[in-house]
């Protein structure tokens, strides 16, 4: 009776470990993810989609895929630096993208056909407009590590 009693709380503990890593790890990250393309409005396929995180130099590649779709999951919530190259268009750089925990910030870019020697540079510092959501409130890994709330565990709150 005391053997069986012990191997349900282990599994029951087992269990509330996964929870509890799984969930926390679904808020703690941003996701940008846009379309590229040309003048046209038509697909720009395997173009070169770099990103950098400014504060810590932290880079991320990326290709377009055939429908002219990029993406960035998991990242680290920060400020970015996107660029975007194709032979026969200009490059594009778009500077700062602020990425807050459990966004998903869609920047769609429209490459022009290229001249000799030009770059277009974008210089944003307003936050990325976020369609899927009506409200939102921004909460930290920090703040939440400091909550006096048994497991740490997100969906408590």
């Amino acid at each position: 009776m005391r053997l069986r009693l012990g191997v349900w709380a282990v599994l029951a503990l087992a269990a509330i470990l996964c929870t509890a890593n799984s969930s926390y790890a679904q808020v703690s990250f941003a996701q940008l993810n846009g379309t590229v393309t040309d003048e046209s409005g038509g697909a720009v396929a395997k173009a070169s989609v770099s990103l950098r995180e400014m504060d810590t130099n932290l880079s991320y590649t990326a290709t377009t895929g055939d429908a002219g779709f990029y993406v960035f999951p998991k990242l680290e919530p920060g400020r970015y630096e996107l660029k975007i190259a194709f032979a026969g268009f200009s490059n594009y750089t778009q500077t700062g993208i602020a990425l807050t925990v459990g966004q998903s910030a869609t920047i769609n870019v429209t490459l022009k056909v290229a001249t000799k020697g030009e770059q277009v540079v974008v210089t944003s510092e307003a936050p990325v407009i976020e369609p899927t959501r009506t409200e939102s409130q921004v909460i930290d890994t920090k703040q939440i590590d400091a909550l006096p709330i048994s497991g740490r565990l997100f969906t408590d709150f």
